[in-house]
Parts: structure tokens; sequence; C-alpha cells
């Protein structure tokens, strides 16, 4: 295990340096398109698009996720369905941390024109970016065990839709600007993918040929 929690801690460095010069050196050359937009769909807002908003962007809080995860979890282990966990964990958590690390560095200032109360530094988006590696690695779970196709599809669809939600969620309340949240699902995407490589191998190399988990791998690897 000491392998691949090497690789992953120094795919997460590069990235908190790659967030790092994005947040730097890129984002401030679309300042002003970024506050275009924001304003923009906060002037043409009405109430009831702002509440259903806050609702939206509840699903990618980090009570929720860990209201969800924590019984996810349980019956998963109570499966024996360890590298599953060990994904959605690796994924959820290390997104986390990777984000807080670039927020810290890039301490961007939110927007002014907030429809919620928000802390922390704007850049990259927390809700999106971690939704999107939670609901991600819960959507690529299914994905590599599950036998009927349509469900397999169906999964990964709502995990799409949940995180588009949430993202879009974030600008709509002002709290972040548009590449704040292009940038979260950037270096998260990136976090969901290499987890799910390193994570995913090593237990299909410790299966026989032919097991779920071998089968999962390979999906995994397309």
């Amino acid at each position: 295990m000491r392998r691949p929690a090497a690789v992953l801690a120094v795919v997460l460095l590069c990235l908190v340096l790659l967030g790092w010069g994005l947040g730097t050196l890129l984002v401030p050359l679309i300042r002003d398109a970024d506050v275009a937009a924001v304003h923009a769909l906060v002037t043409h807002e009405d109430r009831r698009l702002v509440s259903v908003m806050r609702v939206v962007t509840w699903l990618g809080s980090g009570v929720t996720l860990t209201a969800i995860g924590i019984p996810l979890a349980v019956v998963l282990l109570r499966r024996r369905c360890h590298t599953a966990v060990a994904l959605i964990a690796v994924s959820s958590l290390g997104a986390v941390l990777l984000v807080q690390s670039v927020k810290l560095l890039v301490s961007r200032p939110r927007p002014l024109d907030a429809l919620l109360d928000a802390r922390g530094a704007s850049f990259p988006s927390g809700h999106a970016g971690e939704a999107l590696a939670f609901y991600g690695a819960v959507a690529l779970v299914v994905v590599q065990t599950a036998e009927r196709r349509w469900v397999r599809i169906a999964t990964v669809l709502a995990a799409a839709v949940l995180v588009l939600a949430v993202g879009f969620s974030r600008i709509a309340l002002a709290v972040h600007y548009p590449s704040d949240v292009l940038g979260s699902v950037l270096l998260c995407g990136v976090w969901l993918a290499a987890t799910a490589t390193v994570v995913s191998r090593p237990a299909a190399r410790s299966q026989p040929p032919g097991s779920v988990a071998v089968r999962a791998a390979r999906r995994a690897g397309r």
C-alpha cells in the first residue's frame, strides 16, 4: 500500500501546484468576464430560482456528503467491498485537502453580490469539486460492479446532473465565479481519475481471473 499512497501523494501535490498556478496566473486574466457573468445572473434571477438553487447547492455541502457517505460506507463494508470504500474515501478526502490547500495559496475574494453566506476563499469551489469527487466515485463503483447496463448509464447520468447542478448553483447564488467552478472540476476530476486508477488496480491483481474486482479494474482502465 506504500507505493500507491506515494503515487497519490505526488499526484495531489502536483494538482495543488497546478491549482496555485491557475489561480495566480490565469484567473486574473478572466476576472472581468467572471464578474460580468455573476452580475448578469444575479440581476436576472427571481426569488423562486434562488430558493431552488439554495436547495441544490446543499447537495454539495460537506455535511450532506458526509451524511450520505458514512451509511454508504457501512453498507459496502458489510458486503466486503473494501476497494469501493477506499475509492470513495480517498477521492472525497483528497478532494477536500486539494481544494482547501489551493484556497489557502490563492486567497481569491468571493463575489460581492453573494446571495448566500459563504466563508473562505473563492478559488476553487469546494462544493463543486467535492461533489464531483464523491458522486463521481460512487458512480464509478456502480459502473464497476453493476451487471445491468441501464443501471450503469443511469448512475453516471445522475452523478453528472448532480455535479453540474451544484456547480451552477454556486455561480447562480454568486458565492463563486465561473472560473472557480471550472477550476475545481478540472482539479478534482483529475484527482478522481488518478484515485480510481491507483486504488482499483492493486485490488484487481490480488483477485482471481473473472472476479468482480478484475472486471472492475478493466472497466476503470478503459
